[in-house]
């Protein structure tokens, strides 16, 4: 009885086609210098779409000869490595995924109980303190109800919850400056207004699922620093006072070495500090206009990344059947010419055979040609130019056509 899961090799593949098309979304923000936050959001959701969904939409397009050979070779290359991998690998690797997934959702689980717990402890602020005024003033200004309150436990402020959001903050912060103290609270306040607690869980649910996937896991920590990005630059517009936001910035995260699973903080952490002091500092929003020419820049690239990604690591239920697979009737050869002999090879007296592989289609043409074993001096042009002309009928599997792969030698003799 065959298993309910797919095969290892379908997974490599997908794995495979994913990292390429992640690998492509990363060089195009290096390229085009994406520095605008909500061009750069758009730039990383898309490419995190793509390369979760794409390898599974069977994207292609025609690629140059010279680069077929190089295709083919990954193509086989994955084959090898799954066939040579152990035989308990190729049966057991669905329950190492579902185990290595239900660990992080357990860890998650138990930063959600963290937070419960943050919370319990907390204490209310002071009716009397100017952050509980400015608290109030806020949320009637940026038109949310959160519970605002003071934690003894946490080094910098956290923001949670969905039907009945908290902003925890340190009781660090009631030292800052008034100024200082309004930047952190707007700024958490419109993780709120934003609702950025359902974004996290869900970029999270995607992280749990692919935690096999480093590439996968680097898209998701983009997505979660450029949200940051974006509540910046909303934060200074909201307070008018880039000075005291970077001030609290600067301060805050000193306080923060390390943020709490699961959360959604004004601080991601100590490596991110520099990246968004810089953004903050050399912020230029970019027109509509430029935004929507870097992102079709993106698509496009992607779009092409992922249809050569799709040729090279097929997968399995795309690839060609093979005439090896015992229900697939061979194609047969119907019209067929003769290459003609190269000068250079006429010349030299070279004589032999060129060993092709490419693919027998549904309307009997052979395409996608590999040469496997050349002869040089323009005779492995000539046999491609040949089997071009050739005319088969297809190969079938249950009487119904289908693309198949076929090796062809062509034999040169002199006359």
């Amino acid at each position: 009885m065959s298993a309910p899961w797919p095969p290892l090799e379908l997974v490599a593949r997908y794995w495979l086609q994913g990292a390429a098309l992640a690998l492509a979304g990363l060089a195009a923000a290096r390229l085009l210098r994406l520095r605008d936050p909500r061009a750069q959001a758009a730039h990383w959701r898309w490419t995190l779409l793509f390369a979760v969904l794409a390898p599974l939409g069977g994207l292609a397009v025609p690629i140059p000869q010279a680069a077929r050979g190089l295709v083919f070779a990954a193509d086989a290359a994955v084959g090898a490595a799954v066939a040579a991998s152990p035989a308990a690998a190729r049966t057991s690797w669905p329950w190492v995924l579902l185990l290595g997934a239900a660990a992080m959702l357990l860890w998650r689980a138990a930063g959600l109980v963290r937070l419960a717990v943050y919370r319990r402890r907390a204490r209310a602020l002071s009716p009397d303190s100017a952050l509980c005024r400015e608290a109030a003033r806020l949320q009637g200004e940026l038109g949310v109800r959160a519970e605002c309150l003071v934690s003894d436990e946490l080094p910098g402020p956290l923001t949670f919850g969905l039907r009945r959001p908290v902003v925890l903050v340190p009781r660090s912060l009631l030292d800052l400056p008034e100024l200082q103290q309004r930047a952190v609270l707007a700024h958490e306040l419109l993780h709120v207004r934003n609702r950025d607690w359902l974004k996290l869980l869900g970029l999270e649910a995607v992280r749990c699922l692919f935690w096999f996937h480093p590439l996968i896991r680097i898209l998701l920590n983009r997505l979660n620093e450029v949200r940051e990005l974006l509540v910046d630059r909303r934060t200074i517009e909201l307070t008018g006072d880039r000075r005291s936001y970077l001030e609290a910035l600067v301060e805050t995260a000193r306080l923060a070495p390390r943020r709490p699973v699961l959360t959604a903080p004004l601080f991601l952490e100590r490596g991110a500090l520099k990246n968004r002091i810089q953004h903050i500092l050399e912020d230029r929003p970019l027109s509509t206009s430029q935004r929507t020419l870097r992102l079709t820049a993106v698509v496009g690239a992607l779009v092409l990344a992922a249809s050569l990604a799709h040729l090279a690591v097929p997968l399995e239920a795309q690839r060609l059947r093979k005439m090896s697979d015992g229900n697939i009737t061979p194609p047969k050869l119907i019209e067929k010419v003769e290459p003609a002999y190269s000068e250079a090879a006429r010349e030299a007296g070279v004589e032999g055979t060129v060993a092709l592989s490419g693919e027998v289609t549904v309307d009997g043409r052979f395409v996608n040609v590999v040469v496997l074993r050349g002869l040089g001096y323009g005779l492995d042009e000539k046999a491609i130019e040949a089997v071009d002309q050739w005319t088969f009928e297809p190969g079938q599997e249950n009487g119904q056509a289908v693309p198949v792969a076929a090796n062809i030698e062509i034999n040169f003799r002199l006359k």
